[in-house]
C-alpha cells in the first residue's frame, strides 16, 4: 500500500477525531510508525493499513465500511489540499464523464508511482433506471476497499457537480462469478440527472470500456507475476497479496493478514 494512503488517515483520524485517538488506534494497530512519519511515496504492507482501519472501527465504534467509506469522503479533500484540485476538476462535465476518465489520470499519475497498482473503472449508462448510471470497479484487491469508492464517488459528486446520490451495490467482484464490484448510481434530487450522465455521440464508450478490459488484463497478470515472486521491489515484504484474506480479517476484527503488502 502507499503510504500516501496510510497518511492520509492519520490526517483524517487527527483533524477529526484529535492526535489523541490517533494515538490510540496506532498502539491497538501495533503501529511503530512516529507521527507524520509516513512516506507518502513508500510502500507499507496492505496488513498494516488493515489493521488500522480495524483499530479505528472499534476505536470509534462504527464499522468498517463506515470507516472506509468515511476515508473516500476525506481523500478527496486530502488530493485537493495536495494541489490535485484543477487536475480533478478538468475530468469531465458529468459524473459519467469524470467516472470514465479516472483510468487515463492514474495512467498520468503512473509516471510518478510507477510500483503503483492502480484500480480500473468504467462507466456505463443504466438501461434500467433512467437518468441512472452503472459504474464498474476492479482492483488486484477484489472488494476490499470497495466501500473507499464509495466515499470518494459521493464526495466527487458532491464537491463536483453539487449533486447527492445514491449508490446501489449490485455486483461484488468475487462473488456469484463476479468480475468487479459494480454499482447503480441515481440522484436523490430527480431534477438534477443530467448532471450524471449524457449520451455519447462519439460512440467512444466501447473504446472506454475495451481501454479498461485491457488494464485490468494487465493488472491481473502483474499481479500473478508478483504473486509467483518474479517481481520484487517492496521494502515492506512479499508482494503477494490474498484479497479474500484480508477481507476475512476486516469482517472478524482485525489480525494479522498473512502476504498482505500489495501497493496501491
Amino acid at each position: 500500500m502507499l503510504g500516501l494512503i496510510n497518511d492520509c488517515a492519520e490526517q483524517l483520524v487527527i483533524q477529526k477525531f484529535g492526535i489523541d485517538a490517533w494515538h490510540a488506534i496506532k498502539e491497538a494497530a501495533g503501529c511503530p510508525v512516529k507521527d507524520h512519519g509516513f512516506e507518502q511515496h513508500g510502500h507499507y504492507p496492505d496488513s498494516a493499513t488493515v489493521d488500522i482501519v480495524v483499530a479505528a472501527a472499534e476505536a470509534l465504534s462504527v464499522t468498517v465500511d463506515d470507516v472506509l467509506e468515511l476515508f473516500g469522503q476525506f481523500f478527496l479533500e486530502y488530493t485537493i489540499d495536495k494541489g490535485y484540485d484543477n487536475l480533478l476538476r478538468c475530468q469531465g462535465s458529468t459524473l459519467r464523464l469524470w467516472l470514465s476518465n479516472l483510468n487515463a489520470m492514474h495512467d498520468h499519475l503512473q509516471s510518478s508511482l510507477p510500483a503503483g497498482n492502480f484500480p480500473v473503472f468504467w462507466c456505463e449508462n443504466c438501461t434500467i433506471e433512467e437518468g441512472s448510471i452503472i459504474l464498474h470497479y476492479f482492483s488486484v484487491r477484489g472488494a476490499l476497499l470497495a466501500s473507499v469508492v464509495v466515499g470518494i464517488v459521493k464526495e466527487v459528486a458532491n464537491t463536483y457537480f453539487e449533486i447527492e446520490i445514491k449508490m446501489d451495490k449490485i455486483a461484488v467482484q468475487g462473488e456469484d462469478g463476479s468480475e468487479c464490484t459494480t454499482w447503480r448510481i441515481s440522484s436523490v434530487d430527480p431534477d438534477k440527472r443530467y448532471k450524471l450522465t449524457q449520451q455519447d455521440p462519439t460512440g467512444s464508450d466501447a473504446v472506454i470500456v475495451r481501454n479498461a478490459m485491457d488494464r485490468r488484463a494487465t493488472l491481473r497478470h502483474n499481479n500473478r507475476r508478483s504473486s509467483s515472486g518474479t517481481s520484487s521491489s517492496n521494502p515492506g515484504g512479499s508482494s503477494n497479496f490474498d484479497p479474500d484474506a484480508s477481507l476475512a480479517s476486516l469482517s472478524n476484527g482485525g489480525g494479522p493478514v498473512s502476504g498482505a503488502s500489495s501497493k496501491t
